[in-house]
């Protein structure tokens, strides 16, 4: 029941979005089918963006299990699951919403040959080359993310997966209003960095380890307020 209720959610809400920018869009400017869809893809993945750090932030999952209720919401302890969940559908936006800026404009080879010297918009303006520079990040991250790779070669993966970094600050380049979504899940993940950097630097001991209902492991640490650690 927890699975569907927050697929509902998730749904309902992305379809909000997507139609409110595309009628938002439509009224503003007077433009094709491949502009619309464009752009509604581009709110969506504002949307998933924002939400792709919230499952990694490891001490507000800890949180999170300390309030009552929110289980019967989300299923928490899945949060990798879903951080992978989120990532395949900016895979997919992201695929739409280049495709969709592809269609609407004449393909390059068209433009080159019309017009000798002629350069693709997105070679020029600094939406179309971060959007290009962004596609290629996330080749590689995605690439190295298979879990194939993964369980060959973890730290290709671990390095390579902190391009996020450079990807995120390329979005902000790229979408004009991505800041004001990403700027809390960003800043509440930089606090999460912080806290982990500072929890290595202080002494601690394991006090109890045990194993819990659903395959997983709960950890209980000296220095922590919150004590419960599953897998997923």
């Amino acid at each position: 029941v927890t699975k569907y209720l927050f697929l509902a959610a998730y749904v309902s809400v992305s379809v909000v979005l997507f139609v409110e920018q595309v009628i938002r869009k439509r009224k503003n400017v007077s433009d094709n089918f491949w502009f619309l869809i464009a752009k509604g893809c581009g709110q969506l993945l504002n949307f998933n963006c924002a939400l792709l750090l919230l499952p990694v932030c490891r001490t507000f999952i800890r949180w999170l299990h300390n309030i009552p209720g929110v289980e019967n919401v989300i299923n928490i302890d899945k949060n990798i699951s879903l951080h992978r969940y989120i990532a395949r559908t900016v895979l997919v936006l992201s695929a739409i919403h280049t495709f969709a800026h592809y269609m609407r404009q004449k393909p390059p080879l068209d433009i080159i040959c019309s017009k000798p010297g002629a350069v693709p918009f997105w070679y020029t303006r600094c939406a179309g080359v971060t959007g290009i520079l962004l596609c290629l990040i996330m080749l590689v991250m995605y690439g190295v993310a298979a879990e194939s790779v993964k369980r060959q070669r973890f730290e290709a993966f671990w390095y390579t997966h902190h391009l996020f970094v450079l990807w995120y600050i390329l979005l902000c380049f790229h979408g004009p209003h991505i800041w004001k979504w990403c700027a809390a899940p960003a800043g509440l993940y930089l606090l999460e960095r912080i806290l982990r950097w500072w929890r290595g630097q202080t002494p601690h001991s394991v006090i109890k380890v045990r194993e819990v209902p659903g395959s997983s492991t709960e950890v209980n640490h000296s220095q922590f307020l919150f004590r419960t650690f599953r897998n997923n």
